[in-house]
């Protein structure tokens, strides 16, 4: 409980200071990090905070970040299953806020992956939703 970097980033609406938090979070935590924070015993999500406050640039961070794949010599990391668990009615939740075109547009543009090999002049391509 108490305060932590996003909590700080987020009191602030200060963007840089969200994206500093993030660069100190372990890949094996980040999801963790960018879908929960505990404020004095209560769990807030860092995504809905910045969206409910208008904080567009700090939201499209946090969604640009966990629907980013990453890797290391261990594993692939990939913030959607995180996402939908803690936020399964995040579509709607984009879908009714009159500004956040460009959230949904990045959430789309988030779940879906293609393949950098063109065979037989197609590019395979993975969309992702539930």
């Amino acid at each position: 409980a108490g305060t932590n970097l996003v909590i700080v980033a987020l009191v602030n609406g200060d963007l840089e200071k969200a994206k500093e938090a993030m660069d100190c979070a372990p890949r094996g935590e980040r999801f963790d990090t960018l879908t929960r924070v505990d404020v004095n015993g209560e769990v807030l999500s860092p995504l809905y905070w910045a969206i409910r406050d208008g904080m567009r640039s700090i939201a499209l961070f946090l969604l640009e970040d966990l629907l980013s794949i990453r890797a290391d010599r261990h594993a692939y990391y990939y913030g959607r299953e995180k996402l939908f668990k803690t936020h399964p009615d995040i579509v709607e939740v984009l879908c009714k806020d009159p500004g956040a075109e460009q959230l949904l547009d990045t959430l789309f543009d988030g779940l879906m992956w293609h393949s950098s090999a063109v065979h037989q002049g197609r590019l395979r391509v993975n969309y992702y939703i539930k």
